[in-house]
């Protein structure tokens, strides 16, 4: 099972999260990583990326803030809306 899902964009995290139907609880940053934990659909989700190069020229991550992996279900829910946000292309 996988543990996360990475891809590029220049969106803001909390437009991910949007993206995503995923209500943000936090955002904060530090020295390195930007992060938001946000819930979809019961399921903590930390959106995170470090913030010393341009966004787009960084993985953005997506992963269960729990550490466990993401069911086959809900990787596939996380992947198709995404694609439907245009998020993910040719994956």
């Amino acid at each position: 099972m996988s543990t996360d899902i990475r891809f590029r964009t220049t969106r803001s995290l909390e437009d991910v999260a949007a993206a995503l139907g995923a209500p943000v609880s936090l955002e904060d940053a530090e020295d390195h990583w930007e992060w938001v934990l946000a819930d979809l659909d019961g399921v903590i989700i930390d959106i995170t990326r470090t913030h010393t190069v341009p966004a787009g020229d960084t993985d953005t991550r997506i992963f269960r803030y729990d550490n466990q992996p993401f069911s086959a279900e809900l990787r596939q829910h996380l992947v198709d809306r995404l694609t439907a946000a245009g998020l993910l292309t040719g994956r």
